[in-house]
Order: structure tokens, then sequence, then C-alpha cells
């Protein structure tokens, strides 16, 4: 997909950032493109070598300004991450003219006792080809820009 002449994009962003994604999304910058992804090549999602590039790795729960701890990853507190993450949405709220709204939540059926059965199936356990749920159930569809809720109690 490389254009001839060094011709290409200027930014690209891999929101899968899995297996071969990375490379790919590489292979269609300029030569002085530039990338973000939201998986590190730390956590082992992605493997690439040889890049021209060293895609900058950001994930939307720095903005917590809290430390997390995602697969091998621990990411330090930060205050400023935070405060960026505020300036950032007030910010995008003005310019996009819209009330953000916080993701769709599907709530899951049985509690705590079908987490590993349902969502653990929906969620699968490798890269998004590796998830191929073939339940009839309508909760069992697969998982898009919806939050997984189940009830305790």
């Amino acid at each position: 997909m490389k254009m001839p002449g060094g011709m290409g994009m200027h930014y690209a962003y891999d929101g899968l950032s899995e297996g071969d994604s990375v490379a790919r999304v590489v292979s269609t910058l300029s030569r002085k493109g530039k990338m973000a992804i939201v998986c590190s090549r730390e956590d082992g999602a992605w493997k690439a070598d040889s890049l021209p590039l060293e895609p900058v790795y950001g994930t939307v729960w720095e903005g917590l300004g809290a430390e997390v701890q995602y697969q091998r990853l621990t990411l330090a507190e930060s205050s400023g991450a935070r405060d960026f993450a505020v300036a950032f949405y007030k910010w995008l709220r003005v310019v996009l003219g819209l009330a953000i709204h916080p993701v769709p939540v599907r709530l899951m059926p049985g509690g705590l006792k079908k987490l590993v059965g349902d969502g653990f199936a929906l969620l699968g356990a490798g890269g998004m080809e590796d998830r191929h749920v073939r339940r009839t159930e309508e909760w069992m569809r697969l998982v898009s820009a919806e939050k997984l809720v189940y009830r305790i109690g």
C-alpha cells in the first residue's frame, strides 16, 4: 500500500494494534509520517520488526490520572495526564458542538455466574480474529463500542 515518491499519510491511528495491524498501518505513512497505537509493544499484542518509526503509545485510561495495571504493564499515576484529559474532552465537546455521551451499556443476564461462560467468551482470549462466538442469544452478539455490565446481588 506504500505510495510512490514518499507520498502517504502524515498521521495514522491504529485503534486495534494487534497482530500485523501496526506494520500494515505504518506502511501507509509518508516518510515523515507519525503514528499512534492503543496497545504497547511490551504487552505483546502486536509484533513488527524493523519499523521505520516507533509508534506513540497511549491509552484512554491514562486520563484517569491513577496508576493502572493492564496486561503485563503498569501505567504510572500522572496528574498531568488527568489534567490533559479533562481539558481535551472539554475542548472536544466545544469543537464538535455536541455533548459527549458515555458508551452504551449492555446489561448481561445471570450475574457473575454467567461472567466466564458469556462475558469471557465475548471478549475472547487473543486477537479480534480469534473471537468467533456463535451463539444465538441476543446478549451474545459481537461487542462493539459498548460496556458489558453484570449485576451483583
